[in-house]
């Protein structure tokens, strides 16, 4: 799993710290848990219902500081069927 930005650290291990509370679910709740974790995974504005497990209701928003003055950013467009690139650097 990545782990360069810490909303993903953080999702990880509350993930870790209730694996035997998902072992312990019924197998219906443990498949709406992986969706939640995919819901993570999208990197959107939607966040993670864990509290099947009993982590929070809105796991795993994905927060940017305001300060990227020491990044290198770039905002790449692709076209539909992936045959011209550009990119922006920000």
């Amino acid at each position: 799993m990545y782990g360069g930005l810490s909303s993903v650290l953080t999702f990880r291990g509350n993930l870790s710290k209730s694996r035997e509370k998902f072992i312990a679910l019924p197998v219906i709740d443990q498949a709406k848990v992986l969706l939640q974790c995919v819901k993570f995974m999208k990197c959107d504005t939607e966040a993670a219902d864990l509290s099947l497990v009993g982590c929070g209701k809105r796991c795993g928003i994905l927060l940017i500081n305001q300060n990227i003055t020491d990044i290198n950013i770039t905002v790449v467009h692709t076209s539909e069927c992936g045959l011209t690139e550009r990119r922006m650097k920000i």
